[in-house]
């Protein structure tokens, strides 16, 4: 069998801490909203991450970004014509 006396596993998953909104501001159609998923260590990403927004009374999606091997993710929504919100 396999020696594993030096193999350290790391079991405990990390998990949100906070996440920062943009700044309040108005924003137009194109512009770009950055929002920063802050964790409790350094996550690696898989796949393609998404955080779920509610505007107005509709479900959109800020996408993934970037930040992997950190501790801090970026996602970033994209407004669209009639997505109106305060």
């Amino acid at each position: 069998p396999p020696v594993t006396t030096s193999v350290n596993v790391d079991a405990t998953a990390p998990y949100v801490t906070s996440v920062t909104p943009p700044t309040n501001a108005t924003y137009k159609t194109n512009n770009n909203v950055d929002f920063t998923a802050n964790f409790s260590k350094a996550v690696d990403v898989s796949g393609t991450p998404r955080l779920t927004l509610t505007v107005g009374a509709s479900t959109y999606y800020a996408n993934y970004l970037s930040g992997t091997g950190t501790n801090a993710l970026i996602f970033r929504y994209t407004v669209a014509a009639g997505h109106s919100d305060n």
